[in-house]
């Protein structure tokens, strides 16, 4: 069984979270959104890089 893992996703723009050269962008689709081994930590990186509200979901069976 492999460990779940948590992407965030902006509410307003409905785009998530990617790791882009070292910094944080944007794609439309959640299988190429930056997993997160954490939820406080992707809880943190909304926070940080969200001025608004955001989804976090749980996504497992991870395929890398």
């Amino acid at each position: 069984m492999s460990k779940g893992a948590y992407i965030v996703q902006d509410a307003e723009s409905a785009l998530f979270l990617v790791p882009l050269n070292g910094d944080v962008g944007y794609t439309p689709w959640a299988h190429e959104a930056g997993r997160f081994d954490e939820l406080a930590e992707a809880m943190d990186t909304a926070q940080f890089i969200l001025s608004g509200q955001f989804f976090i979901t749980e996504v497992s069976g991870c395929i890398e």
